[in-house]
């Protein structure tokens, strides 16, 4: 039996409320990620500059906090690019959206909304979340790693306990 126009483009609205919604997780997942980026910058100024230039730093290095320290920054460094190439391949999935959305726009005007219209537009959904699942674990990384940078700097001096 043949989906009628009226549940197709109820689903087709489904599909949309859906991906808005992870368009809004994304934006949330930007904020983030501007903030934990601008926290590792300045962790990363203020702990150069210690390492470089405090000797009682240098020697703290004795008990290797220093060394872990730079190896999280190294795995940082490696990971932070992946997140803003992510957040494009997000932005350039949710405007191939939009553009679907406009057929669909068309397709209920005229009253030819089809399955397949509908179907890609749920694999289309799909792709989006699994992209965003992706990035969302990437986040979840980088924050346990900017987690133990902190406590590497409070072992440090470099970092109040409570900041």
């Amino acid at each position: 039996m043949e989906d009628s126009q009226g549940t197709l483009i109820d689903r087709v609205n489904r599909e949309a409320q859906l991906f808005k919604d992870v368009g809004v997780a994304v934006g949330e997942a930007g904020q983030r990620w501007l903030e934990t980026s601008t926290q590792l910058c300045a962790d990363l100024e203020t702990f150069g500059d210690a390492a470089l230039l405090d000797p009682e730093v240098q020697d703290a290095d004795r008990s290797g906090h220093v060394r872990a320290a730079a190896e999280l920054f190294e795995r940082v460094a490696v990971l932070s690019p992946r997140v803003p190439q992510m957040l494009a391949g997000l932005s350039a999935q949710a405007d191939s959206f939009k553009d679907l959305l406009g057929e669909c726009v068309t397709a209920v005007s005229d009253g030819t909304v089809d399955v397949a219209l509908v179907e890609r537009a749920q694999r289309m959904r799909a792709s989006f979340e699994t992209s965003y699942v992706s990035m969302a674990d990437l986040l979840d990384e980088v924050a346990a790693i900017d987690e133990a940078l902190r406590f590497q700097l409070v072992r440090l001096g470099l970092r109040d306990g409570g900041q």
